[in-house]
């Protein structure tokens, strides 16, 4: 039984470490999307917006910034937005310099800012989750193989 639980918290720890290594990575981008970073500008909704339950997405539109130097075809962004939406609306956007996105602030933000935060809650939780799994197996282990006891050596131990 104390195997299974070092390995659960090894494996608690791999994922922990790994979880919070990806989300971390992806923080700095959702402090400038949620800080509305970038270039401004405008997003153009192109062809075929598609609305569903509860917002719309465009897939295919144009970003002009702010000043007009800089335009972008062929990019969506990455939010949904309100309904209605129609081919021709324009938009608040910025751009962070992500191939083929845009980003704005009207609708929903959603997973490029939270999920990095959420990842990294729940990645640092696993790793705690581990880590104190792995101290109270070693504990028992020490527990068990007290003095007196007639436990084989491990791998690793000299014998006298």
């Amino acid at each position: 039984m104390n195997g299974t639980k070092m390995f659960v918290g090894a494996l608690a720890v791999a994922v922990g470490i790994s979880l919070t290594a990806f989300s971390a990575t992806s923080i700095p981008m959702a402090i400038k999307v949620s800080d509305a970073e970038g270039t401004h500008g405008t997003y153009v909704v192109g062809p075929d917006p598609v609305c569903v339950k509860n917002g719309c997405f465009s897939r295919n539109g144009t970003f002009i910034s702010d000043d007009g130097k800089i335009t972008l075809k062929r990019v969506h962004v990455r939010n949904k937005l309100p309904k209605p939406l129609r081919e021709g609306d324009r938009v608040p956007a910025f751009d962070l310099g992500v191939h083929g996105e845009v980003f704005t602030h009207e609708g929903e933000s959603g997973w490029p800012v939270s999920v990095p935060w959420i990842g990294l809650f729940i990645g640092l939780g696993a790793l705690v989750f581990g880590v104190q799994r792995l101290l109270r197996a070693a504990r028992r282990a020490l527990k068990t193989r007290g003095p007196g006891t007639t436990a084989a050596p491990g791998p690793f131990e000299q014998t006298d």
